[in-house]
């Protein structure tokens, strides 16, 4: 049954539900919230919706439709199991009926809104807003930053942030630094990295994600590899120029396991193009980010270590990065005007 009171509000708000250790909802803010697992939800929702007697919107008020989710390290939004990346048959196929059937129109939407971190930097969130607002017909918007519990309250994405977005015509050069920290709202300083202050986990009953997990075997002590393991992380990361920055819309790449004695591990989530990394604290819970000073380095340490038992090359997930990743080198290897891989 369509609850026809969210064509009142200006944001048609659509994200996954997650696991109760990330939040009920995704952000816990949006009082409005429509929850969906995959594009079918989506589908669903929208036909809802297109059932109210009142769907032209008031007068002076503009509607969007915002897709608020994680972006992955190519920038691209995880709505639940389904990435937008209209690069591929099923999804292209399903913006393609929408435009057809003419959902948007009908629903009064003037624009959709990727509403995840940086999903307008990178050549793949490019091509995916240019892809999208030529199948639409409408403004397709992307992020220009970091974006994360403040930029929302109860209504949605926050107006005065609106100058995070761009869309088609005006979307910026890549040679531009990514990963900077928000400048408006800007998030409190984190505590210097601290191993030994993480979160601890028993090692059996951590909760399921659907990314690589490395290193899962605690010690018990930690033993001489894992304090080398741990050192190593250290040295690599900008330790002391963390940021707090809750339900930031990033979905990591893999997740590292540092055992941690006692059987219990602390959870390091690695983010994009192994730029930042993201540990919750044991006393406060509070999600710290912490940027990466060697990308490569840590990319390499992490290459280097076994393959990690909980995403084993014939997981449905494995396989499905792996064909994404196959199809984007294919690609890579024509001639384009467009630089970069999104297998990095």
């Amino acid at each position: 049954m369509a609850d026809c009171k969210k064509l009142r509000d200006p944001h048609l708000n659509v994200a996954p539900p997650v696991s109760r250790g990330e939040g009920a909802k995704l952000l816990d803010i949006v009082g409005n919230e429509e929850s969906v697992t995959r594009l079918d939800g989506l589908r669903r929702f929208l036909d809802e919706l297109a059932t109210c007697k009142r769907l032209r919107r008031p007068p002076g008020l503009r509607r969007t439709l915002d897709l608020i989710a994680h972006s992955d390290q190519w920038r691209l939004l995880h709505l639940g199991e389904s990435v937008i990346d209209p690069n591929e048959d099923g999804v292209r196929q399903f913006f393609e009926e929408m435009a057809t059937e003419e959902i948007l129109k009908r629903l009064d939407v003037s624009e959709l809104r990727l509403l995840g971190c940086e999903t307008a930097m990178s050549p793949q969130g490019q091509e995916a807003i240019r892809l999208l607002t030529d199948i639409l017909g409408v403004p397709v918007l992307g992020t220009t930053k970091l974006v994360y519990a403040a930029h929302f309250d109860e209504k949605g994405f926050k107006d005065r942030y609106e100058r995070l977005l761009c869309d088609a015509s005006n979307l910026p050069e890549l040679d531009a630094e990514r990963i900077q920290w928000p400048k408006d709202p800007l998030p409190a300083l984190a505590p210097p990295f601290e191993p030994e202050s993480l979160e601890t986990l028993p090692a059996g009953a951590l909760p399921k994600v659907s990314w690589p997990r490395i290193g899962e075997r605690a010690e018990t002590p930690p033993n001489s590899q894992n304090r080398r393991d741990v050192q190593a992380l250290t040295d690599i990361l900008a330790g002391s120029e963390g940021r707090v920055m809750p339900r930031m819309l990033a979905r990591p790449r893999c997740e590292l396991l540092l055992g941690s004695g006692d059987d219990k591990v602390s959870r390091v989530q690695v983010l994009f193009d192994h730029e930042l990394v993201r540990v919750r604290a044991a006393d406060t819970k509070i999600a710290a980010i912490y940027r990466v000073r060697r990308p490569d380095e840590l990319a390499a340490w992490i290459a280097s270590i076994d393959v990690p038992a909980s995403a084993s090359a014939g997981s449905p997930a494995r396989r499905a990065s792996r064909s994404r990743v196959t199809r984007r080198r294919r690609r890579s290897s024509r001639p384009s005007d467009e630089s970069g891989e999104r297998a990095r």
